[in-house]
This record gives structure tokens, C-alpha cells and sequence, in this order.
């Protein structure tokens, strides 16, 4: 945490952030500058023949280093020091990077100086830059670890992010060296969750300059914090600084669908380190450790995008080998088959033995003979009268929805609650078998969302072929009443 001292009448002390950045010459007045061990001391001097000194100093994240540059009493002469984080170039280019920066200058009354507390938010190599402004100003440059504890643990800068559960942890984004601290969080559908974020250490020892983060929860659909590709469902600040403003960010939500989501501690625009400590309560699970998948062609527009990316995630679906999903490619009936069959997590054998004649039978892993043959012995599908099953052709609403509703009501009896005798789906008494599983699948929200925006489900045939987006659709909604 950075701290900036003030001495009343002798000394007077001040850190901005700023850009800057003039011509250099020598190879000691630039990037990569002079070694400075932490522990160690340097001293010098800077002068119109010789404006710039940067020195070099390897910081590990999580560890606190106090900095102090200080020049002596009367000589009256000005300065500036720049504190300047990994990635910079050369000290030169004013595009390059961006810093912390406070005054220095030496009187016979009045001295301003830098002193202040730095918690790395990343390993690297950070700069110390003391720059010429009048006179000649001779200076000494200090750098030390405190007794402060290390801030340990992993980091992850973008989605899908660190996966955590109900409890706490500490870390720390800066706005300069890596401002963004990304995590995933299983939420469940109606149950509440309460976020903090909370500055570490309230304004002590002279008090943290300036410091902020901004705490986002982010729909499941999100895929990267890098650009604009993301959905923010709630967001809250926190605030520590000098100037005694100590602020909580606190974010209570209640999700309607169960799934993965995203915390996304951002660092602010202006401030610097920001050490924190992040709680999770109420209700929540640690998610997969694998990231699920990103398809380009599956946008968080899309409306089945938090389906499409929780099936993948549960490796029920799969794109293919383009990276792509393909949400609105129509599906066959043995594709369904292998999905059914992974959504309720049914074992599967090479001595699963497939009734139907026109199945292929596989010569490498389980798809498809076996995989329908479990799905057969479920009960879940009966194949045609002729004793087919037509492996190859594309799959109805109708089929789809009955065979989930078989699914649900033979592996899971009393799943499903049986809908008022006069309750017919939004599809009407379309047909003696397929009716009645259409209403009981709608009755209990397995239909929820099938229907995009702007459309109903009247205006879908129910005979109609189904194509991916929509398929994950109805078995993302079968999981969510299985859990």
C-alpha cells in the first residue's frame, strides 16, 4: 500500500500520476538503468549536464517495498522522482508507459521528498527514475521490503479466471502494472450471494494517496474483460485513501439461472496499488478448473448463449474442430442421443449393445451404437415402428422434448409435477404422444427460453427440425431442475 509521509514546516512530500518523459543521452540515464537491490542504498546527483538517473529494481508480486528518495537541506535545487512499472521501454518515449510521480527539491527551510509503501501487483523489473529540474540536486534513494506478510496466491488478468467458492482471499490489481484480477464463482438459481471488496489495511502510517477498485459481477455469457465482450449484472466501488475515505464495495444478487459467473476486481483509472480482500457469502460453489469453452460465433447476444456455454462447460456439447459451435446447425437424431445420455450422466460401456439395426456400429470409443443403446434401454428413446432408429435424420422440437421428458421422468421419478388435466402447451393437442410431454415439459419450465426475444412459442413448429442453440436450450433447463 503506498504511503506518503508529510513533516510539518521542514519537509513536504507529494505523489501524482502523470505522464512524462524527455530526451536521454547516456545508457545509465535510460532503461534498463542501474541495478538497485532492495535492502541497499544509492546516492548521486542530477544536473543540467547530466539530468537523469534511473536505476533498476526486481520486485515480486505480493511483497511490500518501502521507497525513499530524499535530497539533503540547502542546496536549493528541484527535481521529480518517477516510480515506473514493468513494460517500459525508455523513460524517453512519453507514449511508453504510464507512472507515479512526486516533486523533490531541496531549501534551506523547506525540503519535499518521496516516501511511500508499494505492494507489487506483478513480478518484474520496476523503474526508479530521478529526473533534473534546477540546480544541482543531489538525492538519496532507498529500497526495502517491510515486515508487511506477502500477498500469495495465483492471478488470473481475464475470463474464465480463478475459481473460488464461499470464503476469503487477499490480493492486489494496480492501475499501472496489471488492473485486472479476474475470478468464476458457480452461482445457484434463487439462492443469495453477498460480495465484498474491502481495501486491506485502513488509512495508516500516513495514509494510502489515493486508491480505488471497482468490484463487477458478470453474467455467465461473459467471455473476456479485455474488450466489451462481457455483461455486467451488478458493480460496486472501493475506495481507500489519505484523505480518510475507506469504502466497502458490497454487491448482493440473486441469480435466476444456476451457473458460472464472474468476479472482476478492476483497478481504477487513477490511484495506484490497491491491496484487497475479497469475501464471498451466502450461497456459492467453486466452479471446474478447466475454463469452458469460447465459440466465436456464439456471442452474449445470442440467445442461448448461457446454455451453449454451461453444456460445454459440463463437456455435454462440443464445437468442432474450426472453434466454432455452430448454434443454428440442425442436429441429428443420434447426436441427441449422445447428448441425452451425458446430460443425466448415464453410464456408458462397450457391452451397451444397440437394438437398432441402422446404427453404425463404432470401431473407435462409444458414439454411436453404445450411446444410443443406453439411451434405448433408458426408456428415453423407442426408435420407429419398423424397429429403426434413423440415426441420420435431422431431430424434431417434438422428439426432442419428449425424449427429455422421458429422460427426467424415468431416471428421476417426481421430478417433473404432472400439470393440471385441462393444461395444454403453447403448441396445442398437436399429437396423441407428443402433446402431452410438450405441456408437462412446459409446465415445468423445461421450455423456459426456448423461445428467443421478439419471438413466441406459438410461432415455432413443433414439428419443425431443431437446431443446436436450441437443443442446449431445453437440456440446460433439465440440469438446472436436476440440481
Amino acid at each position: 500500500m503506498r504511503r506518503l509521509v508529510i513533516w510539518a514546516l521542514l519537509v513536504v512530500a507529494g505523489v501524482v500520476v502523470s505522464f512524462a518523459g524527455p530526451a536521454l543521452a547516456a545508457a545509465d540515464d535510460d532503461i534498463p538503468g542501474a541495478p538497485l537491490a532492495l535492502g541497499s542504498t544509492a546516492t548521486g546527483t542530477v544536473s543540467a549536464s547530466d539530468p537523469n538517473d534511473v536505476f533498476a529494481l526486481a520486485l515480486t508480486e505480493g511483497e511490500e517495498v518501502h521507497l525513499k528518495c530524499e535530497p539533503p537541506h540547502g542546496a536549493g535545487a528541484k527535481g521529480t522522482f518517477h516510480f515506473l512499472v514493468p513494460g517500459v521501454s525508455s523513460v524517453g518515449d512519453v507514449d511508453d508507459y504510464e507512472e507515479i510521480r512526486s516533486s523533490l527539491s531541496s531549501g534551506q527551510y523547506v525540503i519535499s521528498y518521496t516516501e511511500f509503501e508499494y505492494v507489487a501487483a506483478r513480478s518484474g523489473t520496476y523503474y526508479l527514475w530521478i529526473q533534473w529540474r534546477e540546480g544541482t540536486l543531489a538525492y538519496e534513494l532507498s529500497a526495502a521490503r517491510t515486515t508487511r506478510p506477502s500477498i500469495v496466491g495465483p492471478d488470473s488478468d481475464d475470463i474464465y479466471g480463478l475459481p473460488v467458492g464461499l470464503g476469503s482471499l487477499e490480493r492486489v490489481v494496480d492501475t499501472f502494472a496489471d488492473p485486472d484480477d479476474v475470478y468464476a464463482v458457480k452461482l445457484l438459481a434463487g439462492q443469495q450471494v453477498h460480495l465484498t471488496l474491502e481495501p486491506l489495511d485502513r488509512a495508516s502510517k500516513g495514509g494510502n494517496l489515493f486508491a480505488q477498485a471497482r468490484l463487477k459481477l458478470l453474467d455467465p455469457s461473459s467471455r473476456s474483460v479485455k474488450s466489451f465482450d462481457y455483461r455486467t449484472l451488478a458493480s460496486a466501488h472501493a475506495v481507500n485513501s489519505q484523505y480518510e475515505t475507506f469504502t466497502v464495495a458490497e454487491i448482493t444478487y440473486t441469480p435466476s439461472i444456476t451457473g458460472i459467473y464472474y468476479l472482476w476486481v478492476e483497478a481504477s483509472s487513477v490511484g495506484s496499488n490497491f491491496p484487497y480482500r475479497l469475501t464471498v457469502a451466502g450461497n456459492a460453489e467453486v466452479p471446474p478448473e478447466q475454463p469452458p469453452a469460447t465459440f466465436p460465433d456464439v456471442p452474449p447476444t445470442n440467445p442461448y448463449a448461457a446454455a451453449i456455454y454451461d453444456l460445454a462447460g459440463r463437456h455435454v456439447i462440443e464445437g468442432y474442430t474450426n472453434g466454432n459451435f455452430g448454434p443454428y446447425d440442425l442436429v441429428t437424431r443420434q447426436q441427441f442421443a449422445k447428448m441425452i445420455v451425458l446430460t443425466v450422466d448415464l453410464p456408458v460401456s462397450e457391452s451397451d449393445v444397440c437394438p437398432f439395426p441402422d446404427v453404425d456400429t463404432s470401431t473407435t470409443g462409444l458414439y454411436p451404437d453404445h450411446l444410443v443403446a443406453v439411451a434405448a434401454a433408458s426408456g428415453i428413446t423407442t426408435g420407429y415402428g419398423d424397429g429403426t432408429f434413423k440415426p441420420y435424420r435431422q431431430i424434431t422440437r417434438a422428439q426432442v422434448i419428449t425424449m427429455v421428458v422421458r429422460a427426467a421422468e424415468n431416471l428421476y421419478q417426481g421430478l417433473l409435477a404432472d400439470p393440471p388435466t385441462t393444461y395444454t402447451s403453447s403448441w396445442g393437442a398437436f399429437d396423441p404422444i407428443h402433446g402431452p410431454k410438450a405441456a408437462k415439459a412446459e409446465f415445468n419450465g423445461l421450455l423456459a427460453g426456448l423461445a428467443p426475444p421478439g419471438s413466441t412459442l406459438q410461432g415455432m413448429n413443433a414439428w419443425g427440425t431443431m437446431p443446436r442453440g436450441e437443443v442446449a436450450q431445453v437440456l440446460h433447463n433439465l440440469l438446472l431442475l436436476m440440481e
